[in-house]
């Protein structure tokens, strides 16, 4: 297994199609300004990805922040601690940035990674969030709107397959 930055465009769009992500999604992701390839990862079995994390920046109030998602795991490679370790890589490669704040689908795989619900920090969204502070618990009191193209990740349970909460 190897986890590594983000090149090959075509192999994550068909990944993606696998957990029924329209390749529509991937397209607006990777053009916009919003993307950030250094802090996203494939995991990849044999040249194979069998696991995909994608970072974006966001605004909230008037911190930058980074939005994770999706986080995958393909359904033969669940349950073996790989997307812990893909997960890790990422944290690791944010905590090298300024960036102060990871939001995140709410997902119980991410409270053990220290994930809050995005609420206890005053951050009000269309969407169950839950966000990892890297300066502690303050008050960010702050309305999130998502970039549009995360729509086409709505209404789909934690690809961890994990519990969701």
């Amino acid at each position: 297994m190897t986890i590594r930055n983000v090149r090959d465009f075509d192999n994550i769009a068909k990944f993606l199609e696998d957990f029924s992500i329209s390749g529509e999604f991937f397209e607006k992701l990777k053009t916009s300004a919003n993307y950030q390839p250094d802090l996203s990862f494939v995991l990849e079995n044999a040249n194979e990805i069998v696991g995909l994390m994608l970072f974006s920046k966001i605004k909230l109030g008037k911190e930058k922040a980074l939005y994770l998602d999706p986080i995958l795991i393909s359904p033969n490679f669940q349950h073996k601690g790989l997307g812990k370790h893909l997960f890790k890589r990422g944290i690791e490669a944010v905590k090298s940035t300024n960036y102060e704040y990871i939001l995140a689908p709410k997902c119980t795989f991410l409270e053990s990674f220290g994930f809050k619900p995005a609420e206890s920090f005053g951050v009000i969204c269309e969407k169950e969030l839950c966000l990892l502070s890297f300066i502690g618990d303050e008050k960010l009191d702050c309305e999130l709107k998502l970039p549009r193209y995360f729509k086409y990740l709505e209404n789909r349970s934690c690809k961890l397959n994990l519990n969701h909460n």
